[in-house]
């Protein structure tokens, strides 16, 4: 008797445990759904004709914003940061002798387009390699639609990047914007000019002539 009574209580603790474990984990569950913040806005940028584009059918990553996607694509820019210095420098040197020594300067500007190449090269891997960065970071992703409104609806708090790009004709425009959500708040954040050029970490790739 003792050992059936015995075995009917274990049984009951364990599902007593069982109900008191999914109780705990739908109040979790609950209090994380509560707490969640939201962010939308509209991608969109302002031509210098005075034209308004509007990002249709973009997608908009949500990207943590750790310490160490920032360590690693500080890295990234750096190196590409050090040939770029390296490169200019070698570039100068180029177009002073071209000046001093004008009999060789078909010569040297080949030279000095082979550079410039090299350095738009380096450029191109850096991007791609921050693009990875973020890309491996994602939490969630969505896209703008028609109305080039894009919504996330459920963001636990926190820090964030809205990452995106667009490209237009010859200009490929970037985004790594930084927001912080409060729990239960709605933020709005545009993508747009002044965010492009102010809110990226891409590294500044500059045009060489």
């Amino acid at each position: 008797m003792r050992s059936a009574i015995s075995l009917i209580a274990l049984a009951c603790l364990a599902a007593c445990g069982d109900r008191a474990a999914n109780a705990a984990s739908a109040s979790a569950a609950s209090a994380a759904t509560d707490s969640a913040g939201s962010i939308e806005g509209d991608v969109y940028l302002v031509m210098q004709s005075g034209d308004t584009k509007r990002g249709a059918g973009r997608t908009v990553f949500l990207v943590p914003a750790t310490d160490s996607l920032a360590a690693s694509t500080a890295a990234a820019c750096e190196n590409y940061g050090a040939k770029l210095n390296a490169s200019v420098h070698h570039l100068t040197a180029i177009r002073d002798s071209m000046v001093a020594i004008p009999w060789v300067s078909d010569l040297l500007k080949r030279h000095a387009d082979e550079v410039n190449a090299r350095i738009a090269a380096d450029g191109e891997r850096t991007v791609s390699t921050v693009d990875s960065l973020l890309i491996a970071g994602m939490v969630d992703s969505t896209g703008t639609g028609a109305g080039a409104h894009y919504r996330f609806p459920r963001v636990p708090p926190g820090r964030y990047l809205l990452a995106s790009d667009w490209r237009i004709a010859a200009n490929n425009y970037r985004w790594a914007v930084a927001v912080t959500v409060k729990p239960g708040e709605a933020v709005h954040r545009d993508l747009d000019n002044s965010a492009e050029a102010t809110d990226r970490l891409y590294c500044s790739i500059p045009h060489t002539e």
